[in-house]
């Protein structure tokens, strides 16, 4: 039963923290995306 307990708290962490992982990603993605363009628009 502990051993059941156990996993299913590290199967909830892992999932946590790779949705945690994915939103970041995306965000780092959004953010250097708009970064270049303004980049681009001031060189210009």
């Amino acid at each position: 039963m502990r051993l059941f307990l156990h996993s299913i708290l590290i199967l909830f962490l892992y999932l946590s923290v790779r949705s945690w992982g994915n939103r970041i990603q995306s965000i780092y993605n959004f953010f250097s995306k708009n970064t270049i363009e303004l980049l681009k628009n001031s060189i210009v």
